[in-house]
């Protein structure tokens, strides 16, 4: 029964993630082209201000869900203690709108205080997801987060069309987070009520203050960077960055959200099994870091021209900004993977180190930026701080990776093998198009034939571990 539900669930998850992805991207391109950089620049700067001020709140008690599984009446207290914290966070941002108004103006102060409400929902969606999610019930949450996110991207179209601006990027949040909300609360068959019981309490507040400080770190790294650029160039910019993230973000369908739901509910499973769970460490390691350099191969090769010819000439940053972040894939979708080891299997306490070694490092880079960027170079600027982010994505990652690393659970040549693979595809790409003048498409074939070849060569061993743990 387990395995029929593992296997089922990676199966949706895989299915889920592509539709969205291929939803979300598909639909975005062409909103894009109706939209300008200055109106995305101003809902980014709104949502920046109100996740800086979620972070006060941010509390891990859904995980609590799968983490204390057979404690009793765990769901009826998680979600008392949710409504708690959707009530505190309500009580802070609004106030906050005033700040807000002051640093970067009305406009997004206004639309600042429009998101609260369905900002505040989602801290109660999600208890109803992870009631499902514990279940591995993968089947039901991918077909209401797609049903969700596509009459999301259809309302911001229509409205984008008729002229709403940002507030049409506004509804769409608002129709997706509702929908989320009512279908999760039905196919939960919530049947707990909700409770405040003390002992309960004192359990999940001990490990959620954990997961506190290693999401709210987190999330502090999701918003300091536009945060910042809102300070340093005309929100028009902003928008061209924040937009590249998006890009990069959605072209994570096939990983992301596996490393990070999925993973964390299968290594609950297994992680009393040591041989098993090595294996699983180190296998999923090399996959996720494979995929990483290939997602960042395209980027490097090919993205600009096509984001270019998709999108348009208002949108030449997003697209000139787009190899800068390849070094942030590097460091993002293994670190999906290997969040979910400590939390799972360990003290979350060692991400909250990792996620401080990297705000020290983004603002300590983000500081020099402001001080030695000449006035007036905002490209240049913008440019800095995709590397700052990827730099900085990179120390945090290798501190969680150096600590599995000295504890034997990661071996080196799973992080080694996959990047010194895709460096030499890289390499040679670069020399192929320094020596030829051909179109980026034929680059980027000459450089995916190559990674391919290389990993067929020297990494068939770690494929059929893969082929085999489906298997059985």
């Amino acid at each position: 029964m387990m395995k029929r539900k593992i296997k089922q669930s990676i199966k949706w998850i895989l299915i889920g993630r592509q539709f969205q992805f291929a939803v979300s991207l598909g639909f975005q391109l062409v909103i894009m082209r109706i939209l300008s950089p200055e109106i995305y620049g101003v809902y980014a700067l709104a949502v920046s201000a109100l996740g800086l001020a979620a972070i006060l709140v941010s509390f891990g008690f859904v995980h609590c869900i799968i983490q204390f599984q057979k404690v009793k009446d765990i769901e009826r207290n998680v979600l008392g203690l949710t409504l708690l914290q959707a009530l505190g966070y309500v009580l802070l941002t609004i106030p906050g709108s005033v700040i807000v108004g002051k640093i970067y103006g009305s406009e997004i102060a206004r639309v600042y205080r429009i998101l609260i409400f369905p900002q505040a929902l989602t801290f109660i969606s999600l208890v109803f997801q992870f009631t499902l999610e514990r279940d591995l019930e993968f089947k039901k949450t991918e077909i209401i987060l797609c049903v969700a996110k596509l009459a999301s991207v259809l309302s911001v179209l229509g409205l984008a069309l008729a002229g709403w601006g940002v507030y049409s990027l506004v509804a769409g949040l608002y129709v997706k987070v509702l929908l989320e909300a009512a279908i999760f609360y039905r196919y939960s068959r919530w049947r707990y009520g909700i409770g405040l019981n003390r002992e309960v309490i004192r359990t999940v507040i001990g490990y959620a203050f954990k997961r506190f400080l290693a999401l709210g770190s987190g999330m502090m790294m999701g918003y300091l960077d536009k945060l910042i650029l809102g300070l340093l160039v005309p929100v028009s910019y902003v928008g061209g960055y924040e937009r590249g993230l998006f890009i990069i973000s959605s072209s994570l369908g096939l990983v992301g959200q596996f490393d990070s739901r999925f993973g964390f509910s299968l290594i609950n499973r297994i992680k009393d099994d040591t041989r098993r769970l090595i294996s699983l460490i180190n296998k999923a390691t090399f996959a996720v870091i494979t995929l990483a350099a290939a997602f960042s191969l395209v980027l490097v090769f090919y993205s600009r021209d096509l984001v270019t010819f998709l999108l348009g000439g208002q949108w030449e940053e997003t697209a000139r900004l787009l190899p800068y972040f390849s070094i942030y894939l590097i460091a993002l979708i293994p670190a999906g993977f290997i969040r979910q080891i400590f939390f799972a299997e360990k003290d979350p306490l060692h991400i909250v180190w990792g996620r401080l070694i990297e705000i020290a490092v983004f603002l300590a880079l983000a500081f020099g930026i402001w001080r030695l960027t000449p006035e007036g170079k905002e490209s240049f600027t913008l440019s800095l701080m995709a590397l700052n982010l990827g730099f900085s994505s990179l120390a945090g990652v290798g501190y969680l990776a150096a600590l599995l690393l000295r504890l034997g659970q990661l071996q080196p040549a799973a992080l080694g093998k996959p990047l010194l693979l895709s460096g030499s595809a890289a390499i040679g790409g670069y020399v192929v198009f320094l020596a030829f003048s051909w179109p980026a498409p034929v680059n980027m074939a000459i450089v995916g034939v190559a990674y391919g070849f290389l990993l067929w060569r020297f990494c068939r061993p770690e494929f059929r571990w893969l082929k085999e743990f489906w298997r059985t």
